[in-house]
């Protein structure tokens, strides 16, 4: 049932709550710069006059334009608010500018200054400083010259949103109230760059909707040195429409004993340290749970499924490239695949274990190499991968084998992730579910819910376009 109420203007007031690491470059070339003369990439987020990080409105405006897209908005509904060639829309959107900081409260309750350390957290800034290495796909270990370092907004930061709509209907305000949801904290919700690697994550929370109709405009006409305002309006927020995706892979993980992703944010740098402090640390989020990054999972996924085919057919190396960017998106092109970090579903236990290096010519003990590492502990974690659903191109079947292959192989496994691999940490057992019939445990399981009719096309699609001169 419509609603043809009219507004001459409406002020929409919220809160966006960052649910992890965001990253909207500034394009400051004088930092990149500087960052290259040092030896590695720098790039920069965006920051206001007062030098405290912001959301730019083009990019949250951008984002609102695709969300209503993919919840399948009515396409006249969608010109009205954001307009079309030679026309503007009724929607005018702000920068959000940061009201609170990430709390940064690790597991044992203790303050940003005594864990978070300040060649990583920069508190003028409110932002962290994110140091990465490429990692050789062939032999797993950091590629040389490939260090690059990210400044992100952390996982926590609550940022101001205001929009105004002018001459609109109730309908026109329902309609952004419904599309404004797609903010929820989960993977279609994120901004900015590395969305498709667990960054940019944001939550959506109603402040305020401010209405301003005929009564309050005449009043203002009619009243010397009266203010321009509208009043508040009681209205309740419309059930988010879900988002189509192709299909949603939900996993559980669950630790065969400790695992450590190192943070460099509690860590130490090592002239500074002072005996007993770890060398590495574990990620976590503000409130310490462990989480294993988006760029870890994805960074497996992407070796495995390149193991996989250069298994299955004597392929070009260029070819797999091709298949692995138009999956997993690359500098000029958004993959297809977005992943989500994967949490702990309970509170995390830190663990202390002290390591020595041994010397490889005598076989004792390396003098001067006694080394601590904080690793976690807990009973499982949980994540997601989304399939992109594109209308105008469906999700490849020869991607899909692929990723049959690689939870095949997750199953029997195959996954270990981060530090200590030959040390026996990092080693993990999954599950899967790709359907509403459970989860999966073993690969008896997967072959049941995958049989050889359903997955025989997949087969096809995938010797042809190996084959594909």
């Amino acid at each position: 049932m419509t609603n043809s109420k009219y507004y001459h203007r409406v002020w929409v007031k919220g809160q966006l709550t960052t649910r992890s690491a965001l990253h909207i470059g500034s394009g400051d070339l004088a930092k990149v710069k500087a960052g290259e003369d040092e030896g590695g990439s720098y790039s920069p987020v965006c920051l206001d006059v007062e030098g405290q990080p912001y959301l730019p409105a083009s990019s949250l405006r951008g984002f609102l334009a695709e969300a209503a897209k993919r919840v399948g908005l009515d396409e006249r509904m969608q010109r009205n608010l954001f307009g079309e060639q030679l026309r503007a829309g009724c929607l005018l959107v702000l920068d959000a500018v940061l009201r609170q900081a990430s709390a940064f409260q690790s597991a044992t309750d203790v303050s940003v200054d005594a864990r978070v350390k300040d060649e990583a957290y920069q508190p003028h800034e409110a932002t962290f400083l994110n140091t990465c290495v490429s990692i050789n796909p062939v032999l797993g270990v950091a590629n040389a010259h490939q260090l690059f370092s990210v400044e992100t907004v952390p996982s926590g930061a609550v940022f101001e949103f205001e929009c105004v709509l002018e001459q609109v209907t109730h309908d026109a305000l329902v309609a952004l109230l419904s599309v404004l949801q797609c903010w929820d904290g989960f993977t279609l919700s994120a901004l900015g760059g590395g969305v498709g690697k667990g960054r940019g994550r944001l939550e959506w929370a109603l402040s305020e909707v401010r209405v301003l109709e005929d009564a309050h405009l005449q009043a203002w006409l009619t009243t010397p040195n009266a203010p321009l305002q509208g009043i508040v309006l009681e209205i309740a927020e419309p059930e988010a429409k879900a988002s189509e995706y192709c299909f949603c892979c939900e996993f559980r993980l669950i630790p065969q004993g400790s695992f450590l992703l190192n943070d460099h944010a509690y860590v130490t740098p090592e002239k500074k340290q002072k005996e007993g402090e770890p060398r590495l640390a574990f990620s976590r989020t503000p409130s310490g749970q462990a989480f294993i990054p988006a760029t870890a999972l994805r960074g497996w996924l992407r070796a495995r499924v390149r193991r996989i085919l250069f298994a299955l057919e004597p392929v070009q190396e260029a070819q797999v490239d091709a298949l692995l960017e138009e999956l997993f998106g690359s500098e000029q092109q958004r993959g297809l695949l977005w992943f989500d970090d994967a949490l702990a579903e309970k509170a995390t236990e830190a663990y202390l274990q002290t390591f020595n290096a041994v010397d490889r010519f005598t076989g004792g003990v390396a003098e001067g190499a006694l080394y601590t590492v904080e690793a976690a502990r807990c009973s499982g974690l949980r994540g997601r991968i989304v399939c992109l659903k594109d209308k105008d191109k469906p999700f490849p079947d020869w991607a899909k084998m692929l990723l049959l292959f690689a939870a095949r192989d997750v199953l029997e496994g195959e996954l270990s992730l981060g530090w200590g691999k030959g040390r026996g940490f990092g080693q993990f057992k999954v599950e899967l579910q790709v359907s509403d019939q459970g989860m999966l445990q073993t690969t008896a399981a997967l072959q049941q819910q995958f049989a050889s009719a359903r997955v025989k096309p997949w087969w096809e699609a995938l010797t042809k376009v190996l084959n594909k001169p």
